[in-house]
């Protein structure tokens, strides 16, 4: 199975401060361990940017390059870059949704996983339930 990895997933795994900065190491165990059922793990230059800045300014400008080197150096986890059709796609979304609290990278988020077929993020973001996403743990 696929599993989208949201900002808020990894800025709790990567700052100690998070109030899910438990739940998120525990997570990342058991994906380790293969113990869940997700096997193809993705996220998007997007989350890329907003992990790396909340990261800078919730813990440090060091925690924050570890992040960055370890996604950009991972194997199991597949960074897509977004072309200029997913960002339309995401902007019709946004300007869609004005009911809803979602960030122009969630909408980015929920036009990958939509076109991937994705059904599941590893997210603390109740934003992905509001889309009709499953989200974990």
């Amino acid at each position: 199975m696929k599993l989208l990895i949201d900002t808020s997933a990894f800025k709790a795994f990567y700052d100690e401060g998070d109030e899910h900065h438990e739940e998120a190491t525990s997570f990342l165990r058991r994906i380790k361990e293969e113990t869940v059922p997700y096997k193809r793990f993705f996220t998007t230059d997007y989350v890329l940017d907003e992990t790396l800045t909340l990261i800078r300014l919730a813990h440090s400008h060091a925690k924050s390059v570890e992040f960055g080197d370890a996604l950009l150096n991972s194997k199991a986890i597949l960074l897509i870059y977004i072309n200029e059709n997913v960002v339309k796609n995401a902007w019709n979304m946004f300007k869609e949704y004005t009911d809803k609290f979602w960030s122009f990278t969630d909408c980015v988020s929920f036009i990958i996983m939509k076109k991937l077929k994705i059904t599941s993020a590893f997210a603390f973001d109740k934003n992905f339930v509001q889309a009709g996403f499953r989200i974990v743990p």
